[in-house]
C-alpha cells in the first residue's frame, strides 16, 4: 500500500514564515512538521512506498529536505502544478496505474497516535476508512473542519465540508484509507463541478460527495490532534509538544 501526502499547498494563512517555506517543513519542537507524519508512516508494515506530492515552485525546499534525513521506506516526491488536491491525486493515480488500496495524510497535521489502529480497522472491515477526532467545542469546528455523523456501525451518513451549523462533534482528522478502485469516483466528481472551481475544492469537498456514491466508515482517534493552518494552531502546537518536553526532560 502506498501512503500519499498531499504537500503542494502554499500555505497562506502561515504568511510570513510559509513565505520563506513550505508549510509541512515548518519547525514543530525541533524538527519539521513533515517528520512527525514520515515518523508515523516508517513503522506501518502495511506501507511500502511514500509519496509526497509537492508544489512545482516549492519542490526544491524539499529535495533539500529528502537529502538530510533518511527513512526507512521508499520515498517518491512528485511535484505538481497546484491544480486542486482532487486533480492532483487523479493525476498521479494516472501516471503511476494506482489500482490498490492507499492511504492519505494531510501534510499539515500534527497527532499523536499511532497509525496502526486505523490500519487494523481497515483491515478487519475491508472498507474505505475516515480518521476523526472528537472536538468538544462546536464553536472552534464552525466553518473550520468538515463534520461527520455516523450511525452505531461507524458507517458515515453525512460529511459537511466547514458548516455554518455542526450537526456533531467528529471533525475530518486529515488521514484517509481508501479501497482499490476509489480513485475512479473522482473523474466523476469532478464533472459534477465547473473548472473554475476545480483548484478551489478540497478533500473534503470530494468525500462530502462521495458519501451518497460509496459506504464509508469512521475511525475516531484519542489524543491530540492540530491542524496547522494558522499561527495561532501552530503556536498551540509548539506549546503542547513544549510541555510534553518538558515533563519528560524537566
Amino acid at each position: 500500500m502506498k501512503a500519499i501526502i498531499p504537500a503542494a499547498g502554499m500555505g497562506t494563512r502561515l504568511f510570513p514564515i510559509t513565505k520563506f517555506i513550505p508549510k509541512p517543513l515548518v519547525p514543530v519542537v525541533g524538527k519539521p512538521l513533515l517528520n512527525y507524519i514520515m515518523e508515523k508512516i516508517e513503522i506501518l508494515s502495511e506501507i511500502d512506498e511514500i509519496i509526497l506530492l509537492t508544489n512545482v515552485h516549492q519542490n526544491s525546499h524539499f529535495m533539500n529536505w529528502s537529502k538530510c534525513f533518511r527513512w526507512g521506506k521508499p520515498l517518491r516526491l512528485f511535484p505538481m502544478s497546484g491544480a486542486g488536491l482532487v486533480n492532483e491525486l487523479l493525476f498521479f493515480a494516472k501516471q503511476d496505474n494506482l489500482i490498490e488500496d492507499f492511504m492519505i495524510i494531510l501534510g499539515d497535521t500534527l497527532f499523536d497516535w499511532n497509525l496502526d489502529s486505523i490500519v487494523n480497522f481497515f483491515a478487519e472491515k475491508k472498507e474505505s476508512v475516515i480518521s476523526l477526532y472528537e472536538m468538544d467545542d462546536l464553536d472552534k469546528i464552525t466553518r473550520k473542519y468538515g463534520v461527520v455523523v455516523m450511525d452505531e456501525d461507524r458507517k458515515i451518513i453525512t460529511y459537511t465540508e466547514k458548516p455554518e451549523h455542526p450537526q456533531s462533534h467528529y471533525i475530518d482528522a486529515g488521514c484517509y484509507i481508501f479501497t482499490e478502485g476509489t480513485i475512479e469516483f473522482a473523474h466523476d466528481y469532478l464533472k459534477t463541478i465547473n473548472e473554475n472551481e476545480k483548484t478551489i475544492k478540497s478533500i473534503g469537498h470530494f468525500i462530502q460527495w462521495l458519501v451518497a456514491k460509496k459506504r464509508l466508515l469512521g475511525y475516531v482517534h484519542k489524543g491530540t490532534w492540530f491542524d496547522i493552518g494558522t499561527i495561532d494552531s501552530l503556536n498551540d502546537a509548539v506549546q503542547t509538544y513544549e510541555q510534553r518536553l518538558s515533563f519528560f526532560f524537566g
